[in-house]
């Protein structure tokens, strides 16, 4: 292990998910405290598959969101879209790097293809929904994609 990264040996048995580019969730035992990282490389070996993992976030969050697409909606859409379930509405994505509680900017790793710059989210706070754009994709795998975001100014409220 490393300050950013790790190497890591699976069996033959478990090697079916371990490519390069798949997310991974870590907890090195006896620790509490999960990681997220990236396979970059994978050798083969004696003992198994050594795997290199580059370490993305030492304190992953998670948060849900919803592609905030509202401007495209018709009246009925939006409204039909009150009545969903939140788990079929949202998402869930997990942010990285600092800890930003107010989500001024940072990356956010999502679903793949997900995303496109300029892409807007919905993200549910504690007593409000806040909105982030993409300003960029950092890196698109089979697994997932990293972006850059800012969050959105506040929208005035009407008059």
């Amino acid at each position: 292990a490393s300050t950013h990264g790790m190497g890591i040996v699976v069996t033959r048995s478990e090697v079916r998910w371990a490519r390069i580019g798949a997310l991974l969730s870590i907890c090195v035992q006896p620790g509490r405290q999960w990681q997220v990282g990236v396979i970059r490389r994978a050798n083969d070996a004696p003992d198994g598959l050594r795997l290199g993992v580059a370490l993305l976030a030492n304190a992953p969050r998670l948060i849900w969101f919803h592609l905030d697409s509202a401007a495209d909606q018709s009246v009925l859409e939006n409204e039909k879209r009150h009545d969903r379930n939140f788990f079929e509405h949202y998402q869930r994505g997990i942010v990285i790097g600092r800890q930003d509680t107010a989500l001024s900017s940072g990356e956010l790793l999502l679903p793949p293809g997900l995303a496109q710059i300029g892409s807007s989210f919905e993200v549910p706070m504690h007593d409000q929904s806040i909105h982030l754009f993409v300003t960029g994709i950092r890196e698109q795998t089979h697994d997932f994609q990293l972006v850059s975001f800012q969050r959105a100014p506040r929208r005035a409220a009407p008059a």
